[in-house]
């Protein structure tokens, strides 16, 4: 019977690490994976119009400041003064709420006509007109045929 040697420790190989470029490459691979579904949702969302939302913003708007000139910032500042207007914005900021507004100019829900009046600092100057009684107290709806 022939008796085996022993090995000693430092003769086995130690394991071999994993090629680092492969662990970062799949590291890569998954980091892009999750930046690409963010960008997705986030593409998603800035196309997502809500109708009910933009009602309520432009309705606090008008019942806020009614026909008078504002500004984003305004609206934000005021916010906390006018619990509708605070709803109404819910956490938007000067910046997300001035490109909220630049989309409702193009298409505003009826009876709301948004006008962008002119730059203010780093901020653009809004008016917000609308047709019908209920916002406005005080103020007749201009007729169809006036301009």
């Amino acid at each position: 019977m022939v008796m085996a040697r022993p090995i000693r420790a430092s003769s086995v190989p130690a394991p071999r690490p994993a090629d680092p470029m492969t662990v970062t490459l799949a590291d890569v691979c998954r980091r892009v994976a999750v930046l690409e579904q963010a960008v997705g949702t986030l593409s998603r969302r800035r196309d997502t119009r809500d109708p009910v939302r933009d009602e309520a913003l432009l309705s606090a708007i008008a019942m806020t400041f009614g026909s008078r000139v504002f500004t984003a910032a305004n609206l934000i500042a005021h916010g906390p003064l006018d619990p509708g207007l605070l709803d109404a914005l819910a956490g938007v900021t000067a910046r997300a709420l001035g490109g909220w507004l630049r989309r409702l100019r193009v298409r505003p829900p009826v009876p709301y006509v948004l006008r962008r009046l002119g730059r203010e600092g780093g901020g653009y100057l809004w008016s917000l007109d609308v047709s019908d009684d209920v916002h406005t107290p005080g103020r007749r709806a201009p007729s169809r045929g006036a301009r």
